[in-house]
């Protein structure tokens, strides 16, 4: 089976990763992979990691092409996306986008061919125009939430025809810890934006006097400055961006993770990849899209206050750790591969009968 994922012409396959969607990209390829009987290509901006799957990047150029309409960075991200048409699309047995690009699904629908689009984050105007013009154009085209909380959301702009396969991560290979770390400090782990807002939890470790790690990438450079820098000291560090093996480490000392997103998390994969260490979550109820909310070592709160990170805290210290990572093999990345795997099979099967699939 061939297959080629597309990300964005912006989309780097590189640790440390910047986004939850290359992880994504990276981790299923690599699984797929696992499996001699499928060949997989990756098109990303930017890569420089060795791995069983083939990397293609998109086209550049040195030339001016910017006008009055556009500028040069604008061009070239047109250009870009331009180059997917190089690609015979019909050559590969599926096609799958990661991408938040319209231009990429701009030209891509120039061509019939298998079509699976994976839906990453909730709906905005940009996205809902393109993936309905891509899906009007291709008729091959199957949409995937990675929730079913996702799904409900999408399903207003693209119907109620649209799979959920839930996110897979890689387990830790190091192992959980079966007791409590010495001299612990809290986990916050994501992108650094107003939504995510790190700077609650930080106001709440510092009523208590622990310690907390932060981890991620900085994509509001204002409000890092702003809200989050001011208060950093020794005992709040900002730890920058890490690769995968160094956050793996983090997630198996610390004390626990906490999360208290503003808006609805379509996923949330930096928990399951807690989860599969053995980290205990302290999250709020919307931090959180898995159905599965039950898995032992979440634990909800509201997280007003400090008294209420200090309660959920107590229960994390009780909580078994060896169990924590036992029960998070519901969200292996063995088993999103197998899902996805079967997904890809269907709809092959069925697009050589002329046929649209619907679940």
């Amino acid at each position: 089976m061939k297959i080629l994922f597309v990300c964005g012409p912006k989309a780097k396959l590189k640790e440390p990763f910047r986004g939850g969607t290359e992880v994504f990209v990276h981790n299923l390829a690599t699984e797929l992979c696992s499996n001699k009987d499928i060949e997989a290509t990756c098109l990303v901006g930017e890569a420089d990691l060795m791995n069983s799957y083939a990397i293609e990047l998109y086209k550049k150029t040195i030339f001016d092409l910017s006008d009055r309409m556009s500028s040069q960075e604008e061009a070239n991200t047109l250009f870009s996306a331009m180059s997917i048409l190089k690609f015979d699309l019909q050559s590969y047995d599926i096609v799958h986008y990661n991408c938040f690009d319209p231009n990429v699904f701009k030209y891509a629908k120039l061509v019939d061919h298998n079509a699976i689009v994976t839906l990453h984050i909730p709906p905005n105007k940009k996205q809902v125009e393109s993936y309905i013009d891509f899906k009007n154009s291709n008729l091959n085209t199957t949409f995937v939430a990675v929730s079913k909380k996702l799904k409900k959301q999408w399903q207003e702009f693209l119907g109620d025809h649209i799979e959920v396969i839930e996110n897979g991560v890689s387990v830790n290979k190091t192992g959980a810890l079966n007791h409590q770390p010495l001299a612990p400090s809290l986990l916050w782990v994501g992108r650094i934006c107003e939504e995510k807002q790190p700077d609650k939890v930080i106001k709440l470790v510092k009523k208590l006097g622990l310690n907390l790690n932060i981890v991620g990438p900085v994509f509001n450079l204002s409000y890092f400055e702003n809200k989050v820098k001011p208060l950093l000291d020794e005992k709040i560090q900002y730890k920058g961006e890490l690769i995968q093996s160094e956050l793996a480490n983090l997630y198996r000392i610390s004390q626990a993770l906490v999360v208290a997103t503003k808006w609805e998390e379509p996923f949330g994969l930096s928990i399951a990849e807690a989860l599969t260490s053995g980290l205990p979550v302290v999250l709020t109820e919307n931090s959180f899209g898995s159905e599965k909310r039950n898995c032992c070592g979440l634990i909800y709160s509201k997280l007003e206050n400090s008294n209420d990170l200090l309660n959920a805290l107590h229960i994390a210290s009780r909580t078994d750790r060896l169990l924590i990572r036992e029960q998070a093999k519901i969200f292996s990345l063995t088993r999103m591969g197998q899902e996805y795997l079967n997904l890809y099979d269907v709809v092959i099967k069925s697009y050589k009968k002329g046929c649209t699939f619907y679940a």
